[in-house]
Parts: C-alpha cells; structure tokens; sequence
C-alpha cells in the first residue's frame, strides 16, 4: 500500500510498538524498524519477477546491508533468476 511509503515515520511507531521487522525492497525505501534483525524481499528494478540483478545492483544491495547496525539480515530474492542472483550475492559478500 502506498501509506508505507508516504508515512515512514508512522510506520515505523507502528513497527516498533508491536514488535515487528520492517520486510521491504531496500531499492524501493530505506527499513523503517529493523531491530537487530533485517528482511530484505527483492523482486527486481523491473517492477516484474523477470528482473536480473546486475552486478552494479548486487553491489549496492551489499553497501546497504553493511550499512544496517543489525546481528542478522536476511536478503531473499524473490525472482525468475533468484537461485542465480542469490549465488552471485553470496559471492560478492566472501569477496569482502
């Protein structure tokens, strides 16, 4: 809904109050409540389950998660392609 997007910060009472992680895009919108877990749901820039990640995107996608002071983030590609886009995350993030 659109409400998430237009009220960040009354999402993000709602989020904490009840205890709950902030699931999104990180492409889309910046986590609004994390707490020390992170849930990323990607579907793609594309707007389409087609979509895949470049290597620009993945890397990106990597300066995000490092920038959350979080224990654990889950990052969940939700594409055609998310076996692939998922390996080739996993090994952008032991690159270092």
């Amino acid at each position: 809904h659109t409400s998430w997007f237009e009220e960040p910060a009354a999402l993000g009472n709602i989020l904490e109050r009840l205890g709950l992680t902030d699931v999104l895009d990180p492409f889309r919108r910046n986590p609004v409540n994390v707490g020390n877990t992170a849930y990323f749901r990607l579907h793609g820039l594309a707007r389409n389950y087609r979509y895949t990640f470049t290597q620009g995107d993945l890397f990106l996608l990597k300066k995000k998660v490092e920038s959350l002071q979080v224990d654990l983030c889950y990052v969940f590609f939700n594409n055609i392609t998310m076996a692939q886009d998922a390996k080739r995350f996993e090994q952008l993030l032991n690159a270092g």
